[in-house]
């Protein structure tokens, strides 16, 4: 039996895993185009994207983030903090959240927990399913 560690979250805010839309360009080059990326995952507080290029640590960039379920995109300024080259290719860059309007972070928030809580009763559901067939079955 494969044992697991319990990994204790630490973050102010809970982060997600996602697979939606960002818009992010370079604040500082009025020369330099947004470019529509995947996101990876996300918390109130920031976000991990996927880059063609990488992106120097510290550069704020504009971000227009695309949350499934909120009325519409919202727009950040983030600071990278971290650049992490892809096995296909790319970049991961994490981006920390230094101007986001409060109730567009606290819609957020609210969002990734609800899925959270959802991800969460549908996991012990299953469990629950997986008991009783293996109590129907004997296996």
């Amino acid at each position: 039996m494969i044992k697991r560690k319990r990994v204790v979250e630490t973050r102010a805010f809970p982060r997600i895993d996602v697979h939606h839309l960002v818009k992010y360009r370079v604040k500082s080059d009025a020369n330099f185009k947004a470019v529509i990326a995947g996101v990876i995952n996300i918390s109130g507080n920031g976000i991990l994207f996927k880059a063609s290029k990488q992106i120097p640590k510290d550069t704020e960039l504009e971000l227009e983030v695309n949350f499934p379920g909120l009325e519409r995109p919202f727009q950040v300024i983030a600071r990278v903090v971290r650049n992490q080259v892809r096995d296909k290719g790319g970049f991961k860059v994490a981006a920390h959240f230094t101007e986001i309007k409060e109730t567009e972070r606290t819609q957020l928030v609210r969002k990734i927990d609800f899925v959270l809580k959802k991800l969460k009763e549908r996991k012990s559901f299953l469990m629950q399913l997986k008991k009783k067939i293996k109590k129907l079955f004997g296996r």
